[in-house]
C-alpha cells in the first residue's frame, strides 16, 4: 500500500470514528436507528478512491475525467445502498434520509478537499 492510499485511509477512519462518536451521542435524544448508515459509506469512500488512485497513477492528465467518474460510482453506489435498504426494511424514515444525505455529503466534501491538490499540474 502506498503513503498516500495509507494515509488517505488513516484520515477517512478517523472521520469515520468521530461520525460514530457524534452519531451514538445523538441518537438516543433523537431515537435514530441508522447506525449502519457510516460504515456503508466509508467502504464505498474507501473503494471509490482506491479505484481513482489506480487510475490517476496511469494517467495524471485526465484527474478530471476520472474524478467525475469516480464521483459517479459513488453516487451509483449510493443509491444502490439507498434501494436496498428500502427494500429490506420495507419503506425508510425521514431520520434515515436526513442521516444518509448529511453522510454522503460529509464524504463527498471530504474527498473533494483531499483530492484537490492532485488537481494541480506538477512544476517542473
Amino acid at each position: 500500500m502506498d503513503k498516500k492510499f495509507k494515509n488517505y485511509v488513516i484520515y477517512l477512519s478517523i472521520l469515520t470514528i468521530i461520525l460514530m462518536v457524534a452519531y451514538f451521542v445523538v441518537k438516543d435524544q433523537l431515537s435514530l436507528q441508522c447506525a449502519y448508515v457510516i460504515p456503508a459509506y466509508f467502504l464505498i469512500t474507501l473503494v471509490t478512491h482506491f479505484f481513482l488512485s489506480k487510475a490517476f497513477a496511469k494517467n495524471p492528465q485526465n484527474f478530471s475525467m476520472n474524478f467525475m467518474g469516480g464521483l459517479a460510482f459513488k453516487m451509483l453506489a449510493s443509491l444502490a445502498f439507498l434501494t436496498i435498504m428500502y427494500v429490506a426494511f420495507d419503506g425508510i424514515s425521514k431520520d434515515f434520509v436526513a442521516i444518509f444525505m448529511g453522510v454522503y455529503l460529509v464524504y463527498t466534501l471530504f474527498e473533494i478537499i483531499y483530492l484537490k491538490p492532485l488537481s494541480k499540474p506538477k512544476e517542473k
